[in-house]
C-alpha cells in the first residue's frame, strides 16, 4: 500500500508503537489509567505488521471509538504526516499532540450517511458487538476505504461470547460459546466464511456474498489475538482471474468444479471498478492470461509431449525395419 502515498518529509519520532503506547497509555494497549493489567491486549505489537512503513507517508486515518483519546494520540506520534480522524457516538472531545489536533465526528460509523471518507486506514474500537462489527464493515469497506486500503477489527473476543451477555447496555447477539448455535453469525465466522468465498473463490465458488458486495473487495484477511485485519484489493489487482487449471483435483462439494470460462464480470463489483477505472484495470498485465488460456496452453503441452513420444516410437520402428532389410540377404546367401 505504501508506494500509492505521497512520502512524508516531517521528522519521525525514535519510539516504536509499544513504546508511545507507553507513554500515552491506550485501554486498547490493555492500559487502565498507568497500570496495565491487561496483558492479553497485544496489538502494539500486531500492527507494526501492517502500519510501520506508513510512518513515512502521508494518509488518512479514521478509528472508530475515542474513549479516552490516547488512542487517537498515539496515532498522532506514531505517524507525523497522517491526518487523523476519530468518530463517536456520544465523544467529541479533539485529542491532540502539540500544534496537530484530531479531526472528531459525532456519529455512527455504521450509518451509510457517514461520510467522512475514503480512509486509507480505518480501525473499528466502536461498540464491539457483532453486528455492529459487521454493519460498519458492509458501510464502509466498499465505499469509504481507499483501493489498497487497510481495514482492522478490534476486540473480536465477542464473537465467542454466550448469546446475550451485557456489553455496553445492549445484549450480544451471536453465536453462543464455539458450537456457532447462537443468533447469528459471529464476526471470526463471517470473515473465515470471506477467506473462502470471494477470497479463495477460485477453489470454492467466486460469486459467493457473505456480506455483500464489499466482500470482492478482499484482497487478504488476517487473524490474530482480538484483532481481524483486512487489506482491500487495487488496481494492481485488476487481474481476469479465470477458472482453476486442474478442476477434475476439487472436491465435488466445491461449485469451483462446475466452472468453465472466466468469471461474468457482472458478478463482481470490483471487476466493474477495474474495467470503469481503465488502466491496470481494463486489461490483463503483459504475460497474464486467463484461466481458459491456462487450460488450453496446458492441452497443448500435452498433445505435443504426446506428439515427440509418438515421434520417437515412429522412428525406433523404422530403424528396427531398416535393420531387418539389411541383413536379410546375407541370411539368404
Amino acid at each position: 500500500m505504501s508506494d500509492f502515498l505521497a512520502a512524508c518529509d516531517k521528522p519521525q519520532v525514535a519510539q516504536s508503537l509499544s513504546e508511545l503506547g507507553a507513554q500515552h497509555r491506550p485501554s486498547k494497549f490493555g492500559y487502565m489509567g498507568r497500570r496495565r493489567p491487561f496483558t492479553h491486549a497485544q496489538f502494539d505489537t500486531i500492527y507494526p505488521l501492517f502500519l510501520e512503513e506508513l510512518r513515512t507517508k502521508e494518509f488518512k486515518l479514521l478509528e472508530i471509538g475515542l474513549d479516552t483519546g490516547a488512542s487517537l494520540r498515539t496515532w498522532l506520534d506514531y505517524f507525523p504526516c497522517a491526518e487523523v480522524h476519530g468518530v463517536d457516538l456520544h465523544n467529541t472531545s479533539t485529542p491532540s499532540v502539540g500544534h496537530r489536533v484530531v479531526t472528531t465526528h459525532a456519529g455512527d460509523a455504521s450509518d451509510p450517511a457517514f461520510a467522512a471518507g475514503p480512509f486509507d486506514v480505518v480501525i473499528d474500537d466502536g461498540g464491539h458487538h457483532v453486528r455492529d462489527q459487521l454493519a460498519t464493515f458492509a458501510a464502509i469497506f466498499e465505499r469509504g476505504l481507499s483501493p489498497g486500503g487497510i481495514y482492522a477489527i478490534e476486540d473480536i473476543e465477542t464473537s465467542y461470547w454466550e448469546d446475550g451477555t451485557p456489553l455496553y447496555g445492549r445484549p450480544t447477539k451471536g453465536p453462543a460459546g464455539c458450537d456457532g448455535k447462537g443468533s447469528g453469525r459471529s464476526t471470526v465466522d463471517t470473515f473465515l466464511s470471506i477467506v473462502h468465498a470471494p477470497v479463495n473463490g477460485k477453489f470454492t465458488d467466486r460469486v459467493a456474498r457473505v456480506t455483500g458486495p464489499a466482500d470482492f473487495w478482499v484482497k487478504s484477511v488476517t487473524f490474530s489475538l482480538k484483532l481481524i485485519v483486512l487489506t482491500k484489493k487495487s488496481d494492481r489487482d485488476c487481474v481476469q482471474v479465470g477458472p482453476y487449471i486442474w478442476p477434475e483435483k476439487l472436491s465435488r462439494t466445491c461449485p469451483a468444479s462446475r466452472q468453465r470460462g472466466p468469471p461474468d464480470p457482472a458478478d463482481d463489483p470490483f471487476w466493474r471498478w477495474c474495467q470503469r477505472h481503465g488502466g491496470e484495470g481494463a486489461r490483463r498485465p503483459s504475460g497474464a492470461s486467463t484461466g481458459t488460456e491456462h487450460i488450453l496452453r496446458a492441452e497443448i503441452q500435452e498433445l505435443r509431449r504426446r506428439n515427440g513420444a509418438l515421434q520417437a516410437e515412429l522412428t525406433a520402428a523404422r530403424g528396427s525395419r531398416g535393420r531387418g532389410r539389411a541383413s536379410g540377404p546375407a541370411e539368404g546367401r
